[in-house]
């Protein structure tokens, strides 16, 4: 018994340059997210928030790399699928709406309200903007390779 249907498979060598740059920020990016991106200090007491813990635009931000990590995945292992949008703009989108998500909360960072306690960025956002800045090069080489 016989089928039709595209077997799915993997090649390492068919994957361009520009291809493996956006897939390697988008991957960067959903860990970033995880990592510390604000963090607050009481004299000697520290407390750190994640990107997903703590805001919803970082929630956003890695749902725009699974999303790419996904747009990726999907044309490696299954090229007869059409998607509604060209791969290599749904990366060059995904991209700027990680790299908008992380200026913001470098950008502004929230006030505490309170005297005494000092807020600032983490390691986290910094890394989620390179990442999505990364991811976003790679959209637009690949948009520019055809």
């Amino acid at each position: 018994m016989s089928s039709n249907a595209a077997t799915p498979s993997f090649d390492w060598s068919k994957i361009s340059t520009s291809t493996r740059i956006a897939g390697g920020g988008a991957i960067v990016l959903l860990i970033s997210v995880f990592l510390s991106w604000i963090h607050a200090s009481a004299g000697p007491i520290t407390v750190s928030q994640s990107g997903w813990g703590a805001f919803n635009l970082g929630k956003l931000a890695a749902l725009a790399a699974l999303i790419a990590i996904v747009v990726i995945v999907l044309e490696q292992v299954r090229p007869d699928i059409t998607l509604p949008v060209p791969p290599s703009l749904a990366l060059l989108g995904c991209g700027a709406i990680g790299l908008f998500c992380a200026l913001w909360h470098i950008l502004f960072v929230p006030n505490a309200g309170v005297s005494g306690i000092d807020v600032g960025r983490g390691f986290g956002v910094f890394l989620a903007f390179i990442a999505a800045g990364v991811l976003t090069y790679g959209g637009w080489r690949r948009m520019n390779e055809a």
